[in-house]
């Protein structure tokens, strides 16, 4: 596998605020409803308390508007609601509106102003806005580029637990940008992500042991991976685990039919750490080139 640049920018995927209080009203009504997937009741409540001006409703308004569940989809609406939301110091809608000047939904892009947001929320520990902050400094978008700024908000997203930083934090020990190399804590950093489910760093984390970084070389282990990538849909992880596959059975027709017992596993190739995914992936010199590690974008 060779070392290819990170994609750094993803798909936006709005936040919601889903802890009211113990005492019901129509904020908290709007939370049953929304994760019963009762969009229309959600709307209805949600909006009741945003125009009492719940700031936690007009963010969840914005974020439908976004994505256009129960309403159709209105990113000029869903900047209204933000606005709303941010402008009484709510750190998710203040995070959320950022996102949309950095992708230019609903909103000329302008990376300055994505900033300006994803700073006020980050200064009150959003790990999300932290993370944002993270991706704009190391592209270098509305800031000038710098790692060492980068790795100060990847780490304080990071250690509140934020799996995109996690990521993102390993991939900056491994290329070495803004602290030395070190594998070893490329390796720490996506474990904590991918024991999350993070499907990116399931994929790095597979990558590093088949090149063998910070971990002795375990192709078995790299397929449960990407496999384990693959499983949550991820396009990468599926391909890495078909083109691991397709070179295990390749090099079936290579290896001597005669060695004690191979035959009787030739087919058995799915189940993860079987002798065939390590007699013959080891064979094989390199991974796939066309992969290269990813980064999580704005999230």
């Amino acid at each position: 596998m060779q070392n290819l640049r990170r994609a750094l920018l993803g798909l936006s995927v709005a936040t919601l605020v889903v802890v009211g209080t113990a005492v019901g009203g129509p904020f908290e009504d709007g939370v049953a409803a929304y994760q019963r997937g009762d969009y229309a009741i959600a709307l209805q409540s949600y909006r009741k308390a945003a125009d009492q001006g719940d700031a936690r409703a007009q963010n969840n308004l914005g974020a439908m508007y976004e994505s256009g569940r129960g309403v159709p989809q209105s990113y000029t609406e869903a900047i209204r609601w933000y606005r709303l939301a941010a402008d009484q110091g709510d750190a998710t809608a203040q995070n959320n509106l950022g996102s949309m000047y950095s992708y230019g939904r609903g909103v000329p892009q302008n990376y300055a102003e994505a900033m300006k947001w994803f700073r006020l929320a980050a200064d009150q520990g959003d790990a999300k806005a932290q993370h944002n902050l993270g991706v704009m400094n190391e592209s270098g978008q509305g800031v000038p580029q710098s790692y060492t700024e980068a790795m100060r908000w990847y780490r304080l997203a990071a250690d509140q637990g934020y799996a995109n930083a996690q990521n993102n934090l390993g991939s900056m020990y491994i290329y070495g940008r803004g602290v030395p190399q070190n594998y070893a804590e490329a390796m720490k950093w996506y474990r904590l992500a991918a024991d999350q489910g993070n499907a990116r760093a399931q994929v790095n984390l597979g990558i590093m042991y088949g090149k063998g970084q910070g971990t002795p070389k375990n192709y078995a282990e790299a397929m449960k991976w990407f496999r384990l990538a693959a499983d949550r849909g991820d396009a990468q992880g599926q391909v890495m685990l078909a083109s691991v596959i397709a070179m295990v059975w390749a090099c079936r027709r290579t290896i001597p039919r005669q060695s004690s017992g191979f035959a009787s596993r030739l087919t058995k190739v799915k189940p993860l750490g079987n002798s065939i995914s390590v007699i013959c992936i080891a064979r094989v010199t390199a991974c796939p080139k066309t992969m290269s590690r990813r980064g999580s974008g704005i999230a």
